[in-house]
């Protein structure tokens, strides 16, 4: 996997980490803009300092479609955007893959280009999927994201989400966000 670039870590009033390691990630490598299932896992050089005040988004394969869902995402490097589809989430009959992968149609906020892997969490704050494609300018307001299951196992031993996240390697349908 490749790493990501060390510096010396930042001071804790910069409320930053610098370095890590990529353990799992959905590309397929050929190049940037292919069609790949677009997600990162990232294992941080250091422990992230009580003093963030951090919570952790929990994960779910549960096979139920999300009632609704929220996208948060820094969409190229961008701050923080976050949009919500308030409305029951629909399997995509286009491009659907075994109903894993799901139309979300934006209530608020916007997902523009640059949104794409970004995680899709349900209303428990549990990661359920990540955006494949994110709506252009043009005021398209759908977008395709793919179920968690989907990517659980891709990869090569070692490389995948379920040898990464806790409780990945047991029967465990999904964690808790803390």
């Amino acid at each position: 996997m490749p790493s990501i670039p060390r510096a010396p870590p930042c001071r804790i009033e910069n409320n930053c980490i610098w370095g890590g390691e990529v353990v799992a990630t959905g590309t397929n490598g050929e190049g940037p803009y292919s069609l790949s299932r677009d997600y990162m896992l990232v294992r941080l050089a250091m422990r992230i300092p009580g003093s963030f005040n951090v919570r952790y988004a929990g994960w779910s394969l549960e096979e139920t479609v999300p009632e609704s869902a929220t996208v948060i995402g820094h969409p190229n490097g961008m701050p923080m955007t976050i949009a919500n589809d308030h409305d029951p989430i629909e399997h995509n009959d286009r491009c659907d893959r075994q109903g894993m992968m799901w139309r979300l149609s934006v209530d608020e906020g916007q997902l523009i280009i640059g949104h794409f892997g970004s995680p899709v969490l349900d209303a428990n704050q549990r990661v359920r999927g990540n955006l494949l494609t994110g709506a252009s300018c043009t005021g398209n307001s759908r977008s395709c994201a793919f179920s968690l299951r989907y990517n659980w196992t891709f990869g090569p031993p070692g490389s995948r989400l379920i040898d990464h996240l806790p409780g990945g390697d047991t029967r465990v349908l999904s964690v808790p966000s803390r």
